[in-house]
């Protein structure tokens, strides 16, 4: 009960402290500052200095607003769950930042993305001709822009999740889940190095027959952290960690686990191809570690093939609405499951693995400013459960699945 308390209390207090956070983080960092933004033409490449406009006639920027207008990159690190391990799937994460001048003459002449519509990048925003803007414009003269992902400001998503795995079949192990998480952006001294911090919270309910044994809920509370960096034109670095509690709230022993993940990537062709290796740590009793490795090809702004390792997706773009919405439909692949403390029949404190094989196809709608909107449907096979002290694998029923979120 005292992991239960403590976890709640730290999750909540992590919520309600966002915006006394968010003043105190510019006032360390930022001095107060106003800027102008350039703008800039089809015809002609070269940043023109706007007019100087009269305070009165604007909206003054907060200091957070400020910063992140400037040139940086981040990530959504919502993406990143566990336990459905799903890695950070990074369009052109070697890039190096750039001023928004030459961010803008190269999407307009190549016609590429800038950055990962899907996770992270630079906000072009109020930066990129207006016909660009404009939907009817945004598919000519290679203006196929992504819409901005990113906001202008501490706060960067709230999102939550809920999903049903087995329908409630009586025969088999079913779960239902829901998750929520607050993601902001910290800088660390300028905008081009920012750390992304999650709190979240995930309870999973388990209906299971009388000759199974588990417990009713399990549990998972912690915050994510996420750092990205580049190394060179072509190169970048990755690391999430996460440390949590993960249990049934019966029992401590055993309950703090740490899921982790580190990453080099290569961009072998600009804006169309990235390689990328490294480590996934689950920190699960069944799966330890597994290498994380694959590829990202954008054939076009319209394909998506994530072909990662251990968890491929492959994306195509059915709509698009110029600057302010995306849809995409998706197939993707993987596994679930994880490992909690649990309290087995007569008081026994143990490590109860649950995990399965998963295929699923979606639909994710993304609007501008990092909000939107995803659903899924899916079958989980090659399904089992086990206590770490019973050393039995007991193999379960393949069953279908439905997930869904919001973003906002």
């Amino acid at each position: 009960m005292f992991v239960r308390s403590l976890s709640l209390v730290v999750f909540f207090s992590c919520g309600l402290s966002v915006t006394c956070a968010q003043d105190r983080l510019v006032d360390a960092l930022l001095p107060s500052s106003k800027s102008g933004r350039a703008s800039y033409s089809l015809t002609d490449s070269t940043a023109v200095e706007p007019p100087v406009v009269q305070p009165s006639l604007v909206g003054q920027a907060t200091p957070v607003e400020q910063l992140f207008a400037s040139s940086s990159r981040t990530i959504n690190p919502a993406q990143i769950e566990s336990p459905v391990l799903d890695p950070y799937r990074s369009g052109q994460p070697g890039t190096r930042p750039r001023s928004f001048d030459s961010m803008a003459r190269d999407s307009i002449h190549r016609g590429h993305p800038q950055f990962d519509e899907m996770q992270d990048g630079f906000d072009p925003h109020g930066y990129l001709p207006q016909s660009c803007a404009d939907s009817s414009a945004s598919m000519m003269n290679g203006c196929d822009q992504p819409i901005p992902r990113f906001r202008n400001g501490f706060l960067q998503a709230v999102q939550v999740q809920y999903g049903t795995l087995g329908g409630g079949n009586p025969d088999t192990i079913s779960m239902y889940h829901a998750v929520t998480s607050v993601s902001v952006a910290v800088p660390l001294g300028s905008t081009d190095n920012v750390l992304v911090v999650t709190p979240n919270f995930r309870v999973d309910f388990l209906s299971a027959p009388a000759t199974i044994d588990v417990p009713e809920a399990l549990y998972e509370t912690g915050v994510k952290f996420f750092w990205q960096r580049p190394i060179n034109e072509t190169m970048g670095r990755m690391v999430l960690l996460a440390p949590s509690i993960r249990s049934d709230f019966e029992t401590s022993e055993n309950a703090f686990r740490i899921f982790g993940m580190a990453m080099l990537t290569w961009q072998t062709i600009p804006n169309e191809l990235t390689l990328s290796a490294g480590v996934v740590y689950l920190d699960r009793a069944d799966i330890v570690a597994l290498p994380a490795v694959g590829l990202l090809w954008t054939p076009t702004p319209r394909w998506r093939f994530d072909i990662q390792f251990p968890q491929p997706r492959i994306s195509y773009r059915v709509a698009k609405n110029g600057m302010e919405s995306e849809s995409w439909a998706y197939l993707s692949g993987g596994f679930g499951g994880n490992t909690w403390a649990a309290t087995r029949a007569g008081g026994i404190a143990d490590e109860l693995t649950i995990s399965d094989l998963r295929a699923a196809v979606g639909f994710e709608r993304i609007f501008a400013g990092n909000k939107g909107w995803f659903a899924e449907a899916g079958l989980a096979f090659a399904r089992q459960y086990e206590y770490l002290g019973l050393n039995v694998e007991n193999e379960l029923d393949a069953v279908t699945f439905l997930r869904g979120g919001i973003t906002f």
